[in-house]
């Protein structure tokens, strides 16, 4: 299955497909994430397995076969040239107070004035140090993640 993804990841249309998709910003909705999970299910329903478990198998295909992970890394372009790397933080570490990110309820809807669509839009970067100044003495806490 890792094999077939890879084929078809770097087919002209699938390509085409992320060109298209790159600058959506709900890339869970619209963007290359979801050309990548429907790549994912379609490759999973070529092989007879259900969608949604051949899907997660192909994501988490190096926690899995434990002892392949060189094999899987070496199937999947995208895996042998992952740019990735663990962050400087260990748990007990302060937190960097000026770190700046998207504040998911400061996030809005924005009409367009030139054609009146509705579109969505990225709420401005907050500080964590501003968070917990305007928290009124309440603790602070920041769950964070990723889907890529």
């Amino acid at each position: 299955m890792l094999r077939r993804e890879n084929e078809l990841r770097l087919s002209p249309s699938v390509q085409a497909l992320y060109r298209a998709e790159h600058d959506v910003k709900d890339e869970r909705e619209n963007g290359w994430i979801a050309v990548t999970e429907e790549l994912q299910r379609e490759v999973a329903r070529e092989f007879g397995i259900d969608p949604a478990v051949g899907a997660s198998l192909m994501q988490r295909a190096e926690w899995i076969f434990v002892g392949e992970t060189d094999a899987i890394i070496e199937l999947s372009l995208y895996r042998k040239f992952n740019r990735m790397e663990n962050g400087a933080l260990n748990v007990g570490d302060v937190a960097p107070l000026d770190s700046a990110f998207v504040h998911p309820l400061l996030s809005h809807d924005a009409t367009s004035a030139a054609d009146g669509e509705q579109t969505a839009s990225v709420g401005p970067a907050v500080a964590i140090r501003e968070l917990m100044s305007s928290g009124g003495g309440r603790p602070l806490v920041v769950i964070a993640g990723s889907v890529s």
